[in-house]
């Protein structure tokens, strides 16, 4: 009877053991499976960022053509204005030179 008892003893404690990796397997295997996901996470965080910063500079590029652009159509406007005024003058001095 003391034999049987020993035996089931050992057997619990054999499968004690073998429970107790394959609770370490598993809790190992989350925990790489967490790092190499968060590790590929953050690599496509890092890209997108860099993306946005490249969108970034492309946007400020084209905003500064625009902004050159916009400031080259105001000068043509007050040319054009001013050359209107002084058209606009001539044909009022014309008009009272005429009656």
């Amino acid at each position: 009877m003391s034999d049987n008892i020993l035996k089931s003893r050992r057997n619990n404690g054999s499968n004690n053991q073998a429970i107790y990796w394959i609770v370490i397997g598993l809790l190992l295997a989350g925990c790489i499976y967490l790092y190499v996901s968060k590790n590929n996470t953050l690599k496509e965080s890092e890209a997108d960022h860099k993306s946005m910063s490249g969108k970034i500079d492309s946007v400020a590029a084209e905003r500064e053509q625009v902004q050159k652009e916009f400031e080259a159509a105001s000068a043509r406007i007050d040319d054009l204005l001013t050359q209107n005024a002084k058209l606009d003058s001539s044909l009022r001095q014309d008009n009272t030179e005429i009656e």
